[in-house]
């Protein structure tokens, strides 16, 4: 997949496309099936498949407050758009001048004439142009005496909740890493680079893996069932998100210990992806107890990957 930077020219050679247009933060099931429906669409039109995103997120220039806390890097993101198969994506550099266009220039300079739009694929809630508005009635409006198709996909739904990247960072935060995966439609995954920390699981006959993650949003603190994949394979492992409270630790840290592994990791890539939550971070009494709830976790991780 070729990407593009949305402030420069796309290439002489650049083809019409169907073009998927949003944000898509986690890449989550309900934007799976917008980009797919793309993607099918690109098929039969016979033309690229194209997405169209923002980074920063809008929200983050428009907002004094900083947030959405992303769920993924934008490089992530991109993973998964080429995962699927699209042919190229075009990433707008967002800023106040960009939020200024019109929703008629959005739609005329950027989607007609720039990206040669064929076709475009938007979610139901998708504004755009200044002060957001544009709407999906007036994509459509426009797409009659512009000569493109405007698709407009529903909002998906899991046990009567939306999929939403709102619910999902909610989920993570609160540690319902089953209910996250559910809307994800994949485990919810952190990265990073393993390395040293404080050398008391060690100590203790756990040595973990310490990640120095690049994540913003992180799960509630606590114990986890997780995989650890890395150049060495996919190993069963579990996680503490926590500031080890037994150890009077301030920071918070990512601390991942495999089991049946042996192996130094210091230096090397590590994705853990996050199966369930075991239990709720606690400060022990003293060094025996921690080592015994320990084993416990270890065997409440194999228990799980039984039953999966």
């Amino acid at each position: 997949m070729q990407r593009y930077d949305g402030h420069k020219e796309l290439p002489s050679g650049w083809q019409p496309c169907v073009v998927a247009i949003g944000i898509f933060d986690g890449v989550h099931r309900g934007h799976q099936v917008l980009l797919k429906r793309a993607l099918v669409l690109a098929k039969e039109l016979q033309c690229q498949a194209a997405v169209y995103t923002f980074f920063p997120h809008p929200a983050r220039v428009l907002s004094d407050h900083g947030e959405p806390k992303l769920l993924e890097s934008l490089d992530t993101r991109l993973d998964h758009f080429s995962q699927m198969g699209f042919d190229a994506c075009i990433v707008e550099p967002f800023n106040k001048t960009f939020a200024q266009i019109s929703a008629k220039e959005f739609i005329k300079d950027i989607l007609v004439n720039k990206l040669c739009g064929r076709a475009v694929v938007v979610g139901e809630g998708f504004h755009f142009g200044a002060s957001q508005q544009g709407t999906t009635a007036m994509l459509l409006q426009h797409a009659k005496h512009l000569n493109f198709a405007a698709t407009i996909v529903t909002l998906q739904k899991l046990t009567e909740h939306t999929i939403s990247s709102t619910n999902i960072r909610r989920a993570i935060v609160l540690g319902e890493i089953k209910t996250a995966n559910e809307f994800l439609g994949r485990p919810f995954m952190l990265h990073g680079r393993v390395i040293h920390g404080d050398g008391r699981g060690r100590t203790l006959g756990f040595p973990t893996a310490n990640l120095d993650y690049d994540a913003e949003v992180l799960p509630a603190t606590g114990v986890y069932a997780t995989w650890s994949l890395g150049k060495f394979g996919k190993v069963m492992s579990v996680t503490n998100v926590g500031s080890a409270p037994t150890f009077a630790r301030k920071n918070l840290r990512v601390e991942c210990f495999l089991l049946d592994f042996s192996r130094d990791l210091y230096g090397e890539l590590l994705t853990l992806q996050f199966v369930d939550r075991i239990r709720s971070e606690q400060k022990f009494s003293d060094i025996t107890v921690l080592k015994k709830q320990i084993e416990d976790d270890i065997r409440q991780r194999r228990i799980l990957i039984a039953q999966s």
